[in-house]
């Protein structure tokens, strides 16, 4: 129940983009105060430790313009949040290959979590009263994920992750935006992964995957509801 979570002084953010590319520079808004420290960690096997801490940085304005840079390599990352006085929160990025060439792609698919995501009071199923019959019609990205911070990366498809860079899998790292964005994302890939919950597509979405998977290009769903409500996009 993350209602609970309005009862919280919470320092939280949201990237203005939900990937980025090295040498690209995509700005963190905070929300709950205008200064942070900021911990970045990519996410995966590290021996068991399940993240790798990269570096941490003091930000003192409420808008952070982040610059991706060669010591953050290609994969899924969490950005945590600490201030004084405040309950500490996460905020995801992927950070993607220029150029990828790993045959293995998986594809985070953040326009569900923000679907499911409550905060500021209403989701796609619930209103500010927790009432289906309230339910927002249209969801944006320009806010914080409710919870930890980490939408739905941590439980639905970190464990994938996990297991695949256990065994030394290289994996192309992407969002649904990114495939709405380029459907020839999937040009060179062999394989592509969805984790635990890829609900929400756009026609778009769903024309690139049906594409390279008639073309004999493998594709593993590693949970259910997948593809199961088509939706749109909007500047």
């Amino acid at each position: 129940d993350f209602s609970r979570r309005t009862k919280a002084a919470r320092i939280e953010g949201w990237f203005g983009a939900t990937s980025a590319v090295c040498g690209q520079v995509v700005a963190m808004h905070l929300v709950g105060g205008s200064a942070a420290k900021v911990s970045i960690y990519r996410m995966g096997y590290y021996n068991g430790a399940r993240a790798r801490f990269i570096k941490s940085v003091d930000v003192k304005t409420p808008l952070w313009k982040y610059k991706v840079a060669t010591d953050t390599p290609p994969g899924q990352y969490l950005f945590r949040l600490d201030a004084r006085g405040k309950r500490s929160s996460f905020v995801p990025l992927v950070i993607r290959a220029e150029k990828p060439k790993s045959p293995v792609t998986f594809i985070s698919s953040v326009l569900t979590w923000q679907s499911y995501n409550q905060w500021g009071g209403s989701s796609l199923y619930k209103g500010p009263d927790a009432k289906r019959e309230t339910k927002a019609k249209s969801v944006s990205f320009n806010r914080p994920y409710d919870g930890d911070g980490s939408g739905q990366f941590r439980y639905m498809e970190f464990p994938a992750i996990y297991i695949a860079e256990k065994n030394g899998i290289d994996i192309n790292y992407i969002t649904d935006i990114d495939l709405e964005l380029d459907p020839t994302i999937l040009r060179s890939t062999r394989a592509i992964v969805l984790g635990g919950h890829s609900e929400y597509w756009t026609a778009r979405m769903r024309g690139a995957i049906d594409t390279v998977v008639s073309r004999g290009v493998s594709l593993a769903v590693l949970g259910g509801n997948t593809g199961y409500n088509q939706i749109s996009l909007t500047d």
